[in-house]
């Protein structure tokens, strides 16, 4: 989880749109590698998606 206040990640991550961030998730192995992106979140049930694509990741 990440408190973007000033924008900079967001827009490393091409997530900036002007003068807010879009909803996105990023999912980062602890060696910095990039294993998924979630584009277009939508909240209600988008912790089932995440937390189910770590279970599946942890597996592989």
């Amino acid at each position: 989880m990440l408190a973007d206040t000033d924008g900079s990640v967001s827009k490393a991550y091409g997530s900036w749109m002007n003068f807010f961030s879009m909803r996105h998730t990023f999912i980062i192995d602890p060696d910095g590698m990039l294993e998924e992106i979630f584009l277009g979140v939508r909240p209600p049930i988008h912790s089932q998606e995440v937390l189910a694509r770590l279970d599946e990741l942890r597996q592989s």
